[in-house]
């Protein structure tokens, strides 16, 4: 089911949507649809802890991967998100090496980093322990977002820590650190986002972004980028129900006009 390190190392787009509606049902909806892999978003929405080997589960039942993004490159939230058996972890806000090598050491097993293992789901609650420990390295995907000016400012060092496995960018976040969220600073988010592209395929890391529409999929794709989240539960849902009930309206006041 977990390809997914597999396909970055070889240049192979992963396209895959956040969900912040912490219910099994959700996933279970979002992973019928044609998607590589589903990330649970645990820092813009309420998605706690407690709910994520759920979610995991759920993830699991229609054989889709669950990556977590978690709201600290800390360990504890690491820690838990991959007991409950995910896929992956999306570690935000990395501006520093500092950071993103606690991430590395939160997220890998020794001898790569300092992740502790125990009877969680992950193991099968302690049966295959062995077997989890010594594949999960090879396994699991790390990805760091870069989504600040000092996170910018730092990329160059930030990927040559070894142990993740792509960067992607949060250009929401990167626009308002930069002085760039309004229409005029568009061009400078653009060119930080072209850095950022530019020093990932230099290095031969995958790197993607966070898209605001289906519709910037295909454009990221030949900017180069492999690692896509386009966009959320939340988004789609508002966009069908604002076009399905305009569709109704429309037909209401066609049928009032025609009396």
């Amino acid at each position: 089911m977990n390809n997914m390190r597999e396909r970055l190392r070889s240049n192979l787009p992963i396209i895959g949507t956040f969900l912040g509606i912490a219910i099994p049902q959700m996933v279970e909806m979002i992973g019928n649809a044609d998607l590589d892999f589903i990330g649970v978003d645990a820092e813009h929405t309420p998605v706690g802890r407690h709910q994520l080997e759920e979610l995991v589960r759920a993830g699991d039942a229609v054989g889709k991967p669950t990556l977590i993004r978690v709201p600290t490159h800390e360990s504890d939230w690491i820690a838990s998100a991959l007991d409950a058996g995910a896929a992956g972890i999306i570690a935000p806000r990395i501006e520093t090496v500092e950071q993103a090598q606690a991430a590395v050491s939160a997220f890998r097993f020794p001898p790569v980093g300092r992740r502790g293992c125990g009877p969680s789901r992950a193991t099968a609650y302690g049966q295959r322990l062995f077997q989890y420990v010594e594949s999960a390295n090879d396994n699991l995907v790390l990805a760091l977002m870069i989504e600040t000016a000092d996170g910018l400012a730092n990329l160059e060092k930030i990927v040559d820590v070894p142990g993740f496995d792509a960067i992607i960018i949060g250009p929401g976040d990167l626009s308002l650190s930069l002085g760039a969220f309004t229409p005029e600073g568009r061009p400078r988010l653009e060119a930080a986002i072209a850095k950022i592209v530019d020093t990932c395929k230099a290095k031969g890391i995958a790197v993607g972004q966070f898209l605001f529409d289906t519709a910037e999929v295909r454009p990221a794709i030949d900017r180069g980028m492999t690692f896509i989240i386009a966009p959320s539960d939340t988004l789609f849902i508002q966009r069908g129900l604002a076009t399905a009930f305009k569709d109704i309206s429309e037909l209401r006041l066609k049928m009032e006009t025609a009396q």
